[in-house]
């Protein structure tokens, strides 16, 4: 689900960038797009390593992007319609955070690991 969200994330920005008239919002834009894509890969290959810390990092970040979202929303950008994929995009990683909190997936982050060495850790 997270390697979904993140496609459809892209796929958002950068139709949202396509559709920028100044060169500075398309430079920022794609900088943007870039950054998170780079962050959301790393964190997306740590969860599918069990890593505890990067399950909270994702979610610190999901609440954060939210408050923004919810924030920007409320001021400038009540005007404007959300596109469906920033709405699915939403949904997925709303799914995904839920997700993320239930017991099962505490117990999967809590199992032991291997290293690369072979020697086993606790995440």
């Amino acid at each position: 689900m997270l390697w979904l969200a993140l496609v459809v994330s892209i796929i958002s920005s950068a139709l949202r960038i396509k559709g920028a008239t100044h060169q500075d919002a398309v430079n920022y834009g794609l900088w943007l797009l870039i950054a998170n894509a780079a962050m959301s890969i790393w964190l997306n290959l740590k969860i599918a390593a069990g890593r505890n810390w990067a399950r909270i990092v994702w979610m610190v970040w999901f609440l954060l992007g939210a408050a923004a979202t919810v924030a920007l929303f409320l001021t400038i950008l009540k005007q404007y319609e959300w596109n469906t994929l920033a709405r699915f995009q939403g949904l997925l990683q709303t799914t995904a955070f839920v997700l993320l909190l239930t017991p099962s997936a505490a117990r999967w982050f809590k199992r032991p690991r291997k290293s690369d060495t072979g020697v086993t850790l606790r995440t």
